[in-house]
């Protein structure tokens, strides 16, 4: 009989021990299991072709001529082309569910948003003198042969965010934690998450492009935290080595939590006169992102559920109070302290019922 019971306790422990949710990420290492590459395409239905440049059809009418007939002077044609490409997403969620949702920079999705977001439209290709009518799609591509169409939820053009969603939730990928950063960790160590289509290579050519495996991990540190002026978003300079392809992608502390977006690379350059004329060297150059905090409001907006932790005192100042926690509509922290107090009070019940068993033994 003593037997039979501390089986059935057991099998009870193991079945409490699957309410606790899975653990986040708690390295930049681990981060890397949310992380997709996003792809961004405009499609046409007559060839099935795929078009790298989209001007709408709309924007080519008061410069057609010049345009058809190569007279239209390039730069102007840059600044109202929109260009397929590729950048980085990460999901957010509640701990321990398969997530639906994920953040990237709303220019990775641009073309999208102004070529009839997933309407369909109609386009003029530069590159091929000619109009066509297909949609635009964005898919996240987990590895190299497995990918889903991904959907704009919102997108903010200001604040260069966009939250994308999937059909249906994914078991193929982790939602992250966020951190909303403050002045105590200037000067801390953060990792900047992409897929860089840049570091792809003759030289330097994966097996695999678009997988967790291919996730590239640039280190360095937070310069400061300010608010732009004039757009009053919230920004984070940091000295991690960005490069393009790793816009969308988390900026994560060591705890592999979310503290930003990776944005952009900014370089400012001068000119030198030398033997052999005036040569352009570049000066300096700074890379920012966007605060978590821009992308929390946007969530928030859109009743979209996120993990949440509060921020950990800094190294340099540890004697600095730790923040209270900021509130979330993340249910986790109730599901871990339920499933404690069930094995706590199951393993009681276990020894009492051992006890009286062979006191009536007796």
């Amino acid at each position: 009989m003593t037997k039979r019971i501390i089986s059935i306790a057991i099998m009870i422990l193991m079945l409490a021990s699957l309410a606790v949710p899975a653990m986040a990420a708690s390295s930049p290492n681990e981060a890397r299991d949310s992380l997709v590459c996003i792809d961004v395409i405009f499609q046409d239905e007559d060839n099935n072709a795929n078009h790298k440049y989209c001007i709408p059809k709309d924007e080519v009418k008061t410069h057609e001529y010049a345009i058809t007939h190569n007279k239209f002077p390039l730069s102007e044609l840059a600044d109202i082309t929109r260009t397929a490409g590729s950048g980085s997403g990460f999901f957010v969620g509640n701990d321990g569910e398969n997530p639906q949702y994920l953040i990237t920079n709303h220019h990775v999705v641009d073309l999208y948003m102004d070529c009839g977001q997933g309407d369909r439209f109609t386009i003029f290709d530069p590159s091929r003198l000619s109009y066509y009518t297909g949609r635009a799609k964005i898919y996240g591509l987990f590895s190299d042969d497995s990918y889903k169409e991904l959907y704009v939820v919102d997108s903010d053009e200001k604040k260069d965010l966009a939250v994308l969603k999937l059909a249906e939730p994914t078991s193929k990928r982790k939602p992250l934690t966020l951190t909303v950063p403050d002045d105590n960790m200037v000067g801390e160590k953060i990792y900047a998450l992409g897929y860089p289509g840049l570091s792809i290579t003759n030289f330097a050519k994966p097996t695999e492009l678009t997988g967790i495996s291919s996730v590239s991990i640039k280190d360095g540190v937070i310069g400061k935290l300010f608010v732009n002026t004039g757009s009053g978003r919230n920004d984070i300079e940091m000295t991690c080595d960005i490069q393009h392809g790793h816009s969308g992608g988390p900026l994560v502390t060591e705890d592999g939590n979310v503290i930003g977006v990776n944005e952009k690379i900014v370089t400012t350059s001068y000119s030198e006169l030398t033997d052999n004329g005036y040569v352009v060297k570049e000066m300096e150059k700074n890379t920012y992102g966007i605060n978590i905090s821009e992308a929390i409001d946007i969530l928030k907006k859109n009743d979209i559920s996120y993990a949440l932790s509060e921020n950990k005192p800094s190294k340099k100042n540890t004697t600095e109070p730790v923040p209270a926690p900021q509130p979330t509509n993340d249910n986790t922290l109730m599901f871990v302290i339920i499933a404690i107090a069930a094995v706590i009070v199951i393993a009681a019940v276990v020894i009492i019922i051992i006890i009286v068993t062979k006191k009536n033994k007796k």
